[in-house]
């Protein structure tokens, strides 16, 4: 179990900064953004031995690249052509992740469909998924089903759902119940004990409520219930890592990560420790 650095949280860094940057405040690894023209990450076509030297760099460093985080979602359209093509920009994306040395690549589960349409869908996303597991398993890879808006794992019982279809032991769930709440879907606590058969990863972020609308602030500040949830997960018999996905890369008037970080990782930390 240990607590991660989202490279969303610096923007302003690029990777090797943001290793230098959580090495300096004891983070235990990096959850590292995958997709073109963000400075704080890796393109899709960095080549392996570039992955494989940043990789090294983190290692060094004791913060390894623990996820990966991969944007291309277009794995249950009905075009075939064009779902092929995002397959093996994924497959692309499990041999960056086995190269940076991660042992999981986050997955957005296609893209959003109607109700009329889930079962052909899913059909699609399951043939998707279980090409993807497969070069996965020969990579050392786990695929991570994110909870996320503008995909099909739009709530809880969604991508239980979809990880029941899949029927792979290295396919689970990357639980983000600030993304749940969000989209109106089940809260904290119920989303977990929903999923938690599944769960590998979870993302901590942190919300206020204004005016019906939530508002990202720095984790521990806001009113999603943290505590009572890492109380749950921890009786659940979750040991698996937190990863702070302080949203600086879409709010950049959020406080600076230089101390937003500290605080949060503190934050988290007296919660695990109070509840072991």
């Amino acid at each position: 179990m240990g607590i991660l650095l989202h490279t969303m949280a610096t923007p302003e860094l690029d990777p090797l900064a943001a290793i230098g940057f959580a090495a300096g405040l004891g983070f235990n690894g990096i959850e590292l953004v995958c997709q073109e023209g963000y400075r704080c990450g890796v393109p899709p076509d960095i080549a392996l031995d570039a992955a494989e030297a940043l990789g090294r760099a983190a290692r060094q460093r004791a913060v390894p690249i623990a996820v990966l985080s991969a944007y291309e979602k277009r794995i249950a359209v009905p075009e075939e052509e064009i779902r092929a093509a995002a397959v093996e920009r994924l497959c692309n994306a499990i041999d960056i992740a086995a190269a940076l040395g991660a042992s999981s690549l986050r997955i957005l589960a296609g893209e959003e469909t109607a109700d009329v349409d889930w079962q052909q869908a899913i059909e699609r996303l399951v043939g998707s998924m279980r090409t993807l597991g497969q070069r996965a398993a020969a990579r050392s890879v786990s695929l991570l089903i994110e909870n996320h808006m503008d995909t099909m794992a739009t709530s809880a019982a969604r991508t239980v759902a979809i990880c029941e279809a899949i029927d792979r032991a290295d396919v689970g769930i990357l639980f983000d119940p600030a993304n749940l709440a969000t989209l109106g879907a089940e809260d904290f606590t119920s989303s977990f004990h929903l999923q938690r058969r599944w769960i590998h990863h979870v993302h901590v972020k942190d919300a206020v409520v204004i005016d019906g609308s939530r508002r990202s602030v720095v984790v521990g500040t806001g009113n999603d219930p943290w505590p009572e949830l890492i109380q749950a997960m921890q009786t659940g018999g979750y040991t698996g890592d937190y990863s702070i996905e302080y949203e600086r890369r879409w709010f950049s008037d959020l406080p600076n990560s230089e101390v937003a970080l500290p605080q949060a990782k503190k934050f988290i930390e007296r919660q695990l420790s109070s509840r072991a």
